[in-house]
């Protein structure tokens, strides 16, 4: 896997990709627009290092629970290590700065001043009425590295193409946040789609509760050099049986998963065994990486046991792109020199379907096949998710015709374009469950013009965001809540966006060639990648 190879790799090109950063702020008790209970429950159940100070006492909280009214703070307890201190004694009284490590442990934090607790059994517990502040200390991932983005068809002369879906850039606008006080990130709506063309519908899940009232307050903002055309954003309630999880495939239809199992062995093509990679969201990724893959992508087959015969499966993928991709992405644009916009201008006129089958062509997109009787059979291709944070994407998968026992599913992209966290394959029919739709109440820019007309309909009245940091605030009301553990809410929305980068220089027309050949994007990605560790070699020497 070159785990150590490519951690290397990453920490001596961070200047190419930028550096993360983190962000501090502290929310105090009576002076938030929800229930401290309320806010405390999003954070705790979000795997932070929770720390609990008490004069000059300090604790970590392990296992940390909130009775059912929100009252009462619990959890196993312990002395915090000195190296999880480390960055919460630096950066007291900051608000952002480059992050010192990229542990996630280290970085996600969240700090409680109380005034006092008690020991039961074994247990800590607080009453939420003596917590004076909390302090979040979280990774700021607006300032973090995100490159820029885009699907681009390269054309040399007449009839020659290239297109290349970029991985960092990809997780562009729009940006959604929820939160008190200070904005929590959820994610990205329509990542990738560049063009008119591509204009697609999305969906987010959402952590953040619903006030008592019924109401949630989101805000959309455009971070980047870009303009943004939302066409509709709603609100959807799935209500499901317990013990079920829902989650809706890229065509935005809704699907139940009741038994996702890991599968039983996991092989690249040059038969590296990967399947410790897949068995839990944990961080570890597969990030198609393999230097003894023989052909020009990379691919790794995965076999399920389907013993029962089921005619119908969910893969579920918990992936992202990857940061390498960004950087590939951003020396093949540069390859164009100051053609670059003509070129992009002309890729603008072309349908989805041609941007769509180029990018998958070139190894962009992750495509998903299923072996057959006769031979290995496309099933979908997986859009863009960003580098951000990994998303669960789930792909239908056609199982009629097979015999029961192993199934066999391929995905296959570009050298280094893909981080991989888990995969799960269900195969239990789909249950009944039922989806609630909620309009939006009101959309406001920063001036308070309200701009909810253009968001309410799949229709040709898009809502735009032109400049950097324009934002808009979303709000529902009359939001239907009910027990988290049978209710799911999803942010969905329809839209694209647009850039206008520039380049230098003269168009390396001999490099854009190679690049249009089968293949030639995943194999310039690894001869740039080996040409960059020999670099790192010869220097560490």
């Amino acid at each position: 896997m070159k785990a150590l190879r490519t951690f290397t790799l990453i920490l001596a090109f961070s200047f190419l990709a930028g550096c993360n950063f983190y962000k501090h702020f502290y929310l105090e008790q009576g002076k938030t627009q929800n229930p401290f209970g309320v806010l405390l429950e999003n954070y705790i159940t979000t795997n932070r290092y929770l720390v609990v100070h008490q004069g000059s006492e300090t604790w970590h909280l392990r296992s940390p629970d909130l009775n059912s009214d929100k009252t009462v703070l619990s959890g196993l307890f312990e002395k915090p290590p000195a190296r999880y201190m480390m960055l919460y004694d630096k950066i007291k009284g900051k608000h952002t700065a480059p992050c010192p490590n990229s542990d996630k442990p280290f970085v996600e934090q969240v700090h409680l001043d109380v005034s006092s607790v008690s020991i039961e059994d074994g247990l800590m517990k607080i009453k939420v009425q003596d917590i004076s502040k909390m302090e979040v200390l979280t990774r700021d991932e607006t300032a973090s590295s995100c490159g820029t983005a885009g699907v681009v068809v390269a054309g040399i002369g007449a009839g020659c193409g290239l297109a290349l879906l970029s991985a960092n850039a990809l997780c562009n606008c729009p940006y959604i946040y929820t939160g008190d006080s200070i904005p929590r990130f959820e994610g990205n709506l329509f990542t990738g789609a560049l063009y008119p063309s591509l204009e697609r519908s999305d969906n987010i899940v959402i952590d953040a509760p619903v006030d008592l009232r019924g109401n949630l307050r989101f805000t959309m903002f455009n971070r980047r050099e870009e303009a943004i055309y939302a066409n509709q954003v709603r609100l959807l309630v799935v209500d499901h049986p317990r013990g079920v999880d829902v989650l809706p495939d890229q065509q935005s239809v809704f699907h139940t998963l009741s038994h996702a199992v890991a599968p039983v062995y996991a092989r690249t093509a040059a038969g590296v065994d990967v399947s410790k990679f897949m068995q839990n969201e944990d961080g570890r990724f597969y990030s198609f990486d393999d230097d003894g893959e023989s052909g020009s992508m990379n691919s790794v087959v995965l076999t399920f046991d389907n013993e029962q015969g089921a005619t119908t499966g969910k893969l579920l993928l918990d992936l992202k792109n990857s940061e390498w991709q960004a950087y590939v992405y951003q020396q093949v644009c540069g390859l164009f020199g100051d053609q670059y916009p003509a070129w992009h201008e002309k890729q603008s006129k072309k349908s989805g379907a041609e941007l769509t089958e180029s990018s998958r062509n070139s190894g962009m997109l992750l495509s998903v096949y299923v072996e057959t009787a006769r031979g290995w059979k496309f099933i979908d291709q997986v859009f863009a998710v960003g580098s951000l944070r990994t998303k669960e994407v789930l792909v239908p998968v056609d199982l009629t015709g097979m015999k029961a026992g192993l199934v066999h599913i391929m995905l296959k992209t570009g050298f280094h374009f893909w981080d991989l966290d888990r995969v799960a394959l269900d195969l239990s029919p789909d249950q009944k469950i039922s989806i609630d739709t909620v309009s939006l109440s009101s959309v406001k820019d920063s001036l308070g013009m309200e701009y909810r007309e253009k968001l309410l309909n799949n229709d040709h009245s898009y809502l735009e965001l032109s400049r950097m940091n324009d934002h808009v605030v979303l709000d529902f009301t009359a939001v239907p809540f009910n027990d988290p553990s049978t209710q799911k809410l999803f942010l969905n929305g329809k839209g694209y966006y647009s850039r206008n980068e520039k380049y230098s220089g003269s168009m390396q027309t001999k490099e854009l060639l190679r690049l249009k050949r089968e293949g030639g994007l995943s194999l310039y990605s690894r001869r740039l990648y080996n040409e960059r560790m020999k670099m790192l070699t010869i220097k560490n020497n």
